[in-house]
């Protein structure tokens, strides 16, 4: 793969999984056989075998075959700035616990001595699973459950495509370890978001983060520039649960990686609306705001389908309309960027539809007419007391009842 033909974009799709980066973190330095990546990570062979040739396509990983065994170790990509980029984000998997758990248990494998037995047995059975998968697809009754014949959950479907049963007939057992699997992503989930109240460089930021579920496949995250900007992007997945969650940590992966190699508002959107639509199904796409808020009260503002932004001026509510389509619904599509100057005091407001689709017990919306009263009302407050306010308003109209989507408010006001 020479330097003309190698794509970037591929290391950044690479790079925003986190099995994947699991398994660069594995390979480490050394040469890895993939049969301890399935005991490792306790993740299927099929599953590993896909990712590691999603790695050697993007350049990152080399492979040589010893007897029915194949063996991986990282390679640097033929572009240097992609190596640079691939080389930083290896460094910053070091002190991760989760990757250093990962580590602990690779080394207690590779020294366990029973260890070729019991992958052998292992990888039987799993090459049994999908065998028999193949057949269900065969005979036209993939997808349904074998004890109730009910079409098992689609989420389900896709983060395991071997999965037999749906979720009313899992084992206590299977209900538990569901438990455990959902409470441990929702733990991932919290620790991708940035902290609650922020003050950067003449900007004072704060936001809120409710997933309906476990769960949540709302993004939101605040980034500083190495320009003392101010990145910051709030946005909702298509879909629920978790294949949206997993979604929005691909989104979290993209944008971080981006915003690190300075590429403008419209560039940046741009790359991740073609990854995102290169590597998730025809149906998934993600509206959202991205911007970037600069040292001398410039904000830029790129709205990729998402509900428009409210601009708090002297008591007057502005809203900020879409700049382009959804991220992920066109794999070469353009953004245009908005441009607004705030002074000391003024407000930019974002939200997802949590908030504004949120129903009475009548039907009737909370509405964005709503909100930008509520917002002029009390255009003085601080980011925090607004969201709290916003919060506050809502479980009132709403009369207290189980919110039916996620909730993420972002506030972000001009302090110099």
């Amino acid at each position: 793969m020479g330097n003309k033909e190698y794509s970037i974009a591929l290391l950044f799709k690479a790079l925003a999984d986190r099995t994947r980066l699991r398994l660069i973190n594995l390979i480490g330095e050394d040469e890895v056989c993939v049969c301890f990546f399935v005991e490792a990570l306790k993740i299927n062979q099929p599953k590993i075998s896909r990712h590691l040739a999603y790695l050697r396509r993007a350049g990152v990983v080399s492979a040589r075959r010893e007897g029915k065994w194949i063996h991986y170790r990282i390679v640097d990509p033929p572009d240097p700035h992609a190596a640079n980029i691939f080389r930083e984000v290896r460094a910053s998997l070091a002190n991760e616990p989760t990757m250093k758990g990962d580590r602990a248990r690779l080394e207690k494998i590779c020294c366990a001595p029973k260890l070729p037995v019991q992958l052998q047995a292992e990888l039987t059975r799993l090459l049994e699973e999908v065998d028999a998968a193949l057949h269900r697809m065969d005979i036209g009754v993939y997808g349904l459950c074998e004890v109730c014949h009910e079409p098992v959950e689609t989420e389900r479907l896709i983060a395991d495509p071997l999965t037999r049963f749906c979720l009313g007939d899992l084992t206590p057992s299977e209900q538990r370890a569901l438990e455990e699997d959902l409470e441990l992503a929702s733990q991932i989930q919290t620790g991708l978001l940035p902290p609650r109240t922020q003050n950067i460089d003449g900007w004072e930021v704060s936001y809120h983060y409710q997933p309906a579920g476990a769960v949540s496949g709302d993004y939101c995250d605040l980034i500083k520039g190495e320009d003392q900007s101010v990145h910051f992007v709030l946005g909702d997945v298509s879909g629920k649960g978790v294949a949206a969650s997993m979604l929005m940590a691909h989104l979290n992966a993209m944008f971080r990686t981006l915003i690190s190699i300075n590429l403008s508002l419209e560039q940046m959107v741009e790359r991740a609306s073609r990854v995102f639509c290169e590597s998730t199904l025809p149906t998934q796409y993600a509206t959202l705001v991205c911007g970037r808020a600069k040292t001398n009260g410039e904000v830029e503002l790129c709205n990729a389908g998402h509900l428009p932004p409210l601009l708090i001026q002297e008591s007057k509510v502005t809203s900020i309309a879409a700049t382009g389509l959804p991220v992920g619904v066109f794999c070469s599509q353009s953004f245009s960027v908005n441009r607004v100057q705030m002074n000391k005091g003024d407000r930019l407001f974002l939200y997802t539809d949590g908030l504004s689709e949120s129903l009475d017990g009548a039907g009737n919306e909370f509405g964005t007419d709503r909100l930008s009263h509520l917002l002029n009302d009390n255009h003085k407050l601080s980011p925090e007391a607004i969201i709290s306010l916003c919060r506050k308003e809502l479980h009132t109209f709403t009369g207290g009842g189980i919110p039916g989507d996620d909730l993420t408010l972002m506030a972000i006001t001009r302090t110099k």
